[in-house]
């Protein structure tokens, strides 16, 4: 039977609290090599408190001022404009100061899906509801001193975010965000970029396509030089001199096919890589239309953020103080505030998720609406956990397997593993297959570490993978097993922290005597 963890949530009544900040300008890297854009970026950002908890929205816009690619710098002009409308910007993560008093207390925030550089329309965002936890970084320091006002943490991210406790970021969001609006008229002093992706490829495809046609036009003049001596001339091909040009004009032509026969496989590598991040930047978007449970079909491009949020709060309400309860016919239903709202019928439940809850009844999954109505029936599926992820995943199982779905019923992560977990904080979870063993996977299935993946309990966002692994047999005298184990430390993107950590103990054998 799951245990249903119900959350008494206290309604604070409060108003929107909007905040204008400055356009930045920063140079966003590319994480494979020293290429970065230098770009504007505006951003808006409001504050609010939906049933006690807080409620955090922003949006960007984006403009590109120049490229860096291969050590050279070029401005937009310099390519084609159709070329530079598909430069992409996008899974951008930004930092709002809130506070001087006591350090770089700040916000973070992801404003959602940019379009093309220079659109003057704001970014499709979600409105998002962090862990009080989980809302106010501490660790921010000279962030936004003029020369890192950039992605300060890309390259040397801690090893896991610090924030505030959750009782000092209760009172610091309500005291300076909530309330001190009134006597400093914006609760943000400074922004940031913490980190974000980009998709230079289609710049550096024009580049090599540039570089190509160049050396195919230097072959074509080699072979021109290269042409067969006509008869008159043929005495003059027995001197030094002319033959050694003809040898070195030979060397050379070769030399120039090899280099384009290079530069067209550097293209088609281009060409994948260029592909490849716009499937990314496609799936982000796809990926906050799915977590939009209020706005599937709406306008997020409202002229008023605080308007926006505003009328996602009458969205949010009608579902988002559902609780389940649970009876004394063993039996889960839900209740918004003292009354019944869904009568209690289900062997077991899920809080509600963007709109919609998973329940089983008579040995069947159904997704059911605020209402109680079916949305999807889902057959033999087994709910393994009552917990939903940041994304919205909850652990199910079907026929032995275990896989992911969300509140809406989709099988977002297929049945594949033998073993699984629910996703920690840090959106990783770890699975098990006999033939691949422990992977830590994130959200979207990817496989982020191989090699009997443990977490690292004191250390959260931090796993282990064991890198070698002995056993001495130390017979019947003593009677015992020696084990050596080392392990490698990894963060929750998979980036390595430290060498090799060693771990050896003894265990006992049963030695049976003949």
């Amino acid at each position: 039977m799951l245990k249903v963890f119900s959350v008494c949530l206290g309604f604070l009544l409060s108003a929107v609290v909007h905040a204008a900040t400055n356009p930045i300008v920063v140079n966003v890297y590319d994480r494979d090599s020293q290429d970065y854009l230098r770009v504007k970026i505006h951003s808006q950002v409001v504050a609010d408190s939906l049933f006690g908890e807080p409620l955090i929205t922003c949006r960007a816009k984006w403009q590109m001022l120049s490229a860096n690619i291969d050590g050279n710098t070029y401005s937009p002009n310099n390519f084609p404009a159709e070329l530079v409308s598909q430069v992409r910007l996008f899974s951008l993560r930004m930092i709002f100061q809130i506070d001087q008093r006591s350090g770089f207390n700040a916000i973070a925030c992801d404003p959602g899906h940019l379009g093309a550089t220079g659109d003057t329309r704001w970014s499709y965002t979600v409105a998002g509801s962090p862990d009080w936890s989980r809302l106010i970084r501490d660790d921010i320091q000279n962030t936004y001193n003029a020369p890192l006002q950039s992605q300060f943490a890309l390259n040397a991210a801690p090893e896991s975010p610090g924030y505030l406790s959750g009782d000092d970021a209760k009172d610091l969001y309500q005291r300076v965000v909530l309330d001190g609006k009134h006597l400093t008229g914006s609760w943000v002093r400074a922004v940031a970029l913490e980190k974000a992706s980009l998709n230079l490829w289609p710049l550096r495809r024009h580049l090599q396509e540039l570089q190509l046609v160049a050396e195919e036009k230097q072959l074509n003049k080699r072979r021109e030089t290269a042409k067969p001596v006509a008869p008159e001339a043929i005495d003059q091909l027995f001197s030094d001199a002319a033959f050694d040009a003809q040898l070195r004009n030979a060397k050379s032509v070769s030399l120039q096919t090899e280099a384009i026969a290079t530069s067209k496989d550097a293209l088609a590598a281009i060409q994948t890589q260029a592909a490849q991040a716009e499937r990314r930047y496609r799936q982000q978007l796809q990926h906050l239309q799915d977590a939009d449970a209020c706005y599937q079909d709406g306008d997020r491009q409202a002229d008023q953020l605080a308007s926006l949020v505003q009328d996602m709060r009458g969205c949010l309400e009608s579902w988002s103080n559902l609780r389940p309860f649970y009876d004394d016919r063993e039996r889960y239903g839900f209740r918004q505030g003292d009354r019944v709202a869904i009568e209690a019928q289900y062997s077991s439940v899920t809080p509600f998720d963007r709109g919609s809850a998973l329940v089983r009844k008579n040995g069947q999954l159904l997704s059911i609406n605020p209402q109680g109505k079916v949305q999807r029936n889902l057959g033999d599926v087994r709910l393994e956990s009552n917990d939903f992820s940041k994304a919205g995943l909850v652990l199910v199982s079907r026929d032995g397997l275990h896989g992911y779905m969300n509140a809406r019923g989709e099988l977002i992560i297929d049945f594949s593993y033998q073993e699984a977990e629910s996703f920690d904080s840090f959106q990783r979870a770890i699975v098990y297959n006999p033939d691949a063993g422990k992977l830590l996977i994130d959200e979207q299935g990817r496989v982020i570490l191989r090699g009997g993946v443990k977490r690292d309990e004191d250390k959260p966002g931090q796993y282990l993978t064991v890198e070698s692994y002995t056993e001495e047999d130390m017979g019947c005298h003593p009677a015992r097993v020696d084990v050596e184990i080392y392990y490698q430390r990894h963060d929750a993107d998979g980036n390595s922290i430290g060498g090799l950590e060693r771990e050896a103990y003894s265990r006992r054998k049963i030695c049976l005597q003949g």
